[in-house]
């Protein structure tokens, strides 16, 4: 049991998505640990801004987004102040 511990686990990501406000992450490897670790940072990107990193929450424009108050209105992923 002691050498699994020591041997590194592979982990591969194969693709990173916006679908419907949120990140989809696609990989290869990994285990439970992994696993329980994407599905948090999926569950987190459903409350912080897409444009800036702070706090944000859902917003139903033309598409799903991902908005603080600051940027809610903005139609670009970048802007020149965030």
């Amino acid at each position: 049991r002691e050498a699994e511990k020591s041997e590194m686990l592979w982990c591969e990501a194969t693709q990173v998505k916006e679908k419907f406000g949120g990140l989809r992450f696609y990989y290869d490897g990994g285990d439970e640990f992994i696993s329980g670790m994407v599905t948090l940072a999926e569950s987190m990107s459903y409350h912080i801004c897409e444009v800036c990193g702070d706090r944000g929450k859902q917003t139903e424009q033309k598409w799903a987004t991902t908005r603080c108050e600051k940027h809610k209105e903005t139609r670009k992923w970048h802007t020149a102040d965030g």
